[in-house]
């Protein structure tokens, strides 16, 4: 009788114990699947675009650039300017209004300017200086990225023009002034002026 009744209690025990161990392997198994699927705390960086519509005075750490600048930029070689400027660069092509053509470009993004060449020999002069939202120009206080009305405010009265760029059939909107012999030329895929280009060449082009 007596071993019966030991029997009973070890078999108990062995029961409790087995209980305990697979409730304890339950737990693991919760608290390493609960730690490898635990989102990582990863952050987005969103670009910030350039308010387009924000008045120029009331943008912070702007580039400056007078028209004079412009004119000594449009008429130095690619080699002058790759020595004037540093050599934190991007090169690439671009296209240009009514041109099925890609012309090479040196982009420098700390001035806030892109030259845009014909070619790439060393002794090419700019066709074009492309000028950043980033970048104002002082003596005439405009910037890209001007609406058409801003700029019309600004510089006078002009009719926009709707024209095309890489292809007859992507059209783009521009608009011209000329200023001191040079020309200044804003374009946009939109009719309004949303997110205008700048672009600078001499008027003898």
């Amino acid at each position: 009788m007596q071993i019966k009744k030991n029997y009973v209690i070890i078999l108990m025990v062995l029961i409790f114990f087995l209980i305990g161990c697979q409730y304890s392997n339950i737990e693991q198994g919760k608290s390493k699947f609960s730690v490898e699927n635990k989102p990582t705390n990863t952050q987005v960086v969103t670009p910030t675009k350039l308010p387009i519509s924000t008045p120029i005075n009331t943008l912070k750490e702007l580039n400056e650039i007078a028209t004079k600048d412009l004119k000594i930029y449009l008429t130095s070689t690619r080699e002058d300017i790759l020595k004037l400027f540093n050599n934190n660069y991007v090169t690439g092509t671009s296209s240009l209004i009514e041109s099925h053509m890609i012309f090479p470009f040196i982009y420098y993004k700390d001035k806030g300017l892109s030259f845009i060449f014909i070619n790439e020999d060393k002794s090419d002069k700019p066709k074009y200086v492309l000028i950043d939202a980033t970048t104002n120009i002082t003596n005439l206080n405009i910037r890209a990225g001007m609406l058409f009305k801003d700029i019309i405010k600004t510089l006078g009265n002009k009719k926009v023009n709707k024209t095309w760029v890489s292809s007859e059939d992507i059209d783009v909107y521009e608009i011209n002034y000329n200023f001191e012999g040079l020309n200044l030329m804003f374009v946009s895929n939109s009719e309004d002026g949303l997110s205008s280009e700048l672009y600078i060449s001499l008027l003898s082009d």
